[in-house]
């Protein structure tokens, strides 16, 4: 574990396993970094299954929740600019924990996955 003035995480990598890991801010936010398998023509589905793993994680730690939530994906390739998918709205938190996590991970993968259909 780690911490600074502003966060506490935790990360785990190898020789064979990429860098994973999970951050909560000070402010309450919480971050979730995994490998995204994000090929020139994504499969949304695909995508939305990988969203939905990190989406997971970060309902799953264990600390007081949120009353809302803003769901964002930002999304670092090597030799390629970062991209950004701010959030639209923000729900409930206890929402993303139920029936409407996967339309989230879902709706968060297609932005990705077709940037140029606008907000």
């Amino acid at each position: 574990m780690r911490f600074s003035d502003a966060a506490v995480w935790v990360e785990s990598h190898g020789i064979d396993r990429p860098l994973v890991g999970v951050a909560v801010c000070y402010s309450g936010q919480r971050s979730v970094w995994l490998p995204l398998h994000l090929p020139d023509t994504p499969d949304v589905q695909v995508l939305a299954d990988q969203v939905g793993r990190a989406v997971r994680t970060l309902c799953d730690v264990d600390l007081p929740a949120p009353g809302r939530v803003a769901p964002a994906l930002d999304v670092l390739r090597p030799g390629r600019a970062p991209f950004r998918v701010p959030p639209r709205d923000s729900l409930p938190f206890h929402e993303l924990t139920g029936p409407l996590a996967s339309d989230v991970a879902v709706e968060l993968a297609a932005r990705l996955a077709f940037p140029h259909l606008g907000p």
